[in-house]
C-alpha cells in the first residue's frame, strides 16, 4: 500500500471515528454542513469577544476594515444559533410530516419525547455538573449563588426566573431551553403539515413566519422564550416540506453561478447585516432561508455542505456548543499568544489557531466519551442489561 493510499485510509478512519450516528440510520449530510456554518459562527463569536472585550486587546489604529470585521463578528456571529433553530425545524417536522404527507406511520410519541432525553440530556447534565463544580473551585462562585442557577439551567427555566440575564453556570445554554419548548410543541406545531394542498400549507407556514417576524419586531418581552424564535423554526418547517419532494435544482454553468452567488451573498448579509433597527428582524430570516434552501437543493452549495470534514465537524456541534465557552476562557488564561513575537496580525491569527485546535480536541473527546453513545437509541436497554449481566456474574 502507498503512503498516499495509506494517509488516505487513516483519514477516513478518523472521519468514520468521529462520524455520528442517526437513531433512524437516516444521514442527511447537508445538515450536518449547516451545523458547521453554524457552530462555527458562534464559536468565533465567543473568540472575539472574549479576546477584545474581556482579554482587552485593541486593533491599531488607522485599520478599519480590520476594525469593521471585528466589530462585525463579535457582534453578529452569534446568529449562527437562529440558523441552529431553523436545523431544529426541519429535524424535529420531518418524521411528523413525512408521515403527514406520505401517509407513513405517525411517530410514537413516548419514543419521541424519550428519545430527546437519552440523546440530549446526558452530554448537557454531565456539562452542566462539570462547569458547577469549575465555578466553585475556582472561587468564582459560591455554593448559594451557584445553587438556584443550577437548577434554573437544570430545569431549563433559566429564562423565565432569571430574565435579561445569560445563564451563570454556561451562558450559552438560554438557547437550549428555546430547543426545549420548540421539542414539547413540536408534535403539536406539525399539525400543519396534515393540510393536504401543498400550495395552501406552503402558504400557511410562509404566513406563520410572517406574522412571529412580524410581531417580534413590534413586540418587546422582558424575558427570551420560544415566541422570539417561531419564525425561524418554522423556516425549518418550510425546508422540510420542500425536502419531502426530493427535488435537487438541475442547472448549467449559469445557474450554478447564480445559485452559488445566492448562497455566498445570504450568508454574508446574515453575518455582516447591522443589528439594531426593524429591517434587520426581516432580512434575517430572509437569508437564513435563502443559505438552507441552496444548501440542500442548489449542486454548487449542496457540494460544500456536504463536504466530509464539514459533517464531521458539525456532528459534533452538540458537545462543541457546550463546552467551547470554557475552553475558550481556559486558553485566554493561558496568555499563550501574549508572549509570541511578532505584530498585532500573527499574535491574533495564532489566539484563534490554538482556540480552535483545543476546542476540538476537547470537544471531540467529549463527543466519542459522552456523546456519541447517547446516539444509540437503545443505550440505556444495554445499559441496563449490562449492569444486570454483572450483578448475576457477581452473585454467581
Amino acid at each position: 500500500m502507498s503512503v498516499t493510499n495509506k494517509f488516505r485510509n487513516n483519514i477516513k478512519t478518523i472521519f468514520t471515528i468521529f462520524s455520528r450516528t442517526t437513531s433512524n440510520n437516516k444521514f442527511i449530510p447537508e445538515i450536518d454542513g449547516l451545523r458547521f456554518f453554524a457552530i462555527s459562527s458562534v464559536v468565533l463569536f465567543h473568540i472575539f469577544n472574549h479576546y477584545f472585550l474581556k482579554g482587552g486587546a485593541v486593533v491599531p489604529e488607522g485599520h478599519k476594515v480590520t476594525s469593521f470585521f471585528v466589530h462585525a463578528v463579535s457582534t453578529n456571529f452569534n446568529r449562527g444559533v437562529e440558523l441552529f433553530f431553523a436545523i431544529s425545524g426541519f429535524i424535529l417536522a420531518l418524521p411528523f410530516a413525512t408521515s403527514h404527507i406520505k401517509t407513513t406511520p405517525r411517530p410514537n410519541l413516548k419514543k419521541y419525547f424519550w428519545r430527546r432525553v437519552t440523546r440530549l440530556e446526558p452530554p448537557y447534565v454531565l456539562s452542566l455538573i462539570i462547569f458547577f463544580l469549575l465555578n466553585y473551585v475556582t472561587h468564582h462562585n459560591t455554593l448559594s449563588e451557584l445553587f438556584p442557577h443550577f437548577f434554573a439551567s437544570f430545569f431549563y427555566v433559566h429564562n423565565f426566573i432569571y430574565p435579561g440575564t445569560l445563564p451563570l453556570i454556561n451562558g450559552v445554554t438560554w438557547s437550549l431551553e428555546i430547543e426545549i419548548q420548540f421539542y414539547i410543541l413540536a408534535p403539536l406545531l406539525t399539525s400543519v403539515f396534515m393540510i393536504r394542498n401543498k400550495v395552501n400549507r406552503r402558504l400557511l407556514i410562509l404566513l406563520l413566519i410572517l406574522i412571529s417576524i412580524t410581531v417580534n419586531a413590534y413586540l418587546s418581552l422582558n424575558f427570551l422564550s420560544i415566541i422570539n424564535y417561531f419564525h425561524f423554526f418554522f423556516i425549518g418547517f418550510l425546508m422540510t416540506d420542500l425536502y419531502l419532494e426530493g427535488n435537487v435544482i438541475s442547472m448549467n454553468k449559469i445557474k450554478g453561478l447564480a445559485h452559488g452567488a445566492i448562497g455566498a451573498v445570504a450568508l454574508f448579509t446574515l453575518f455582516f447585516f447591522p443589528e439594531g433597527d426593524k429591517l434587520s428582524k426581516f432580512v434575517l430570516p430572509l437569508c437564513i432561508g435563502l443559505f438552507f434552501y441552496v444548501c440542500m437543493f442548489s449542486r454548487p452549495w449542496k457540494t460544500i455542505s456536504s463536504f466530509k470534514l464539514l459533517t464531521v465537524i458539525g456532528g459534533m456541534c452538540y458537545s462543541i456548543y457546550l463546552l467551547h465557552v470554557y475552553i475558550i476562557a481556559f486558553v485566554d488564561k493561558l496568555s499563550i499568544t501574549q508572549h509570541l513575537p511578532g505584530e498585532f496580525y500573527s499574535k491574533f491569527f495564532m489566539h484563534i489557531i490554538i482556540c480552535l485546535i483545543a476546542i476540538l480536541i476537547i470537544s471531540g473527546i467529549y463527543f466519542l466519551a459522552i456523546e456519541r453513545p447517547c446516539m444509540d437509541k437503545d443505550w440505556v436497554k444495554k445499559l441496563m442489561n449490562r449492569l444486570r449481566g454483572s450483578r448475576v456474574t457477581a452473585t454467581g
